[in-house]
């Protein structure tokens, strides 16, 4: 289900900035990710119940994955094969 749910915001997103340019211009789009994985992760350790800490889980996974659609601008994200 939480699979589900990820795809279906990946898609959202994509379909709402899909021809907009990746392009972090404020220190909020690369500061959120990275409080979204550490509160994530410390929340989740925190939890008792499995649902709980699978759902918090997912919460710092937001933030990997908005990291990787930042890597993936230009040639920030791959290396060329030129040797």
């Amino acid at each position: 289900m939480a699979t589900i749910i990820k795809a279906g915001v990946l898609l959202a997103a994509l379909r709402v900035f899909g021809t907009a340019p990746v392009v972090p211009r404020s220190w909020t789009a690369r500061v959120l990710p990275l409080v979204s994985m550490a509160w994530g992760n410390l929340a989740a350790l925190r939890q008792v119940s499995f649902r709980r800490m699978i759902a918090y889980s997912s919460i710092a996974h937001a933030g990997y994955l908005f990291y990787a659609l930042l890597a993936t601008d230009g040639a920030a994200g791959r290396r060329s094969s030129s040797t």
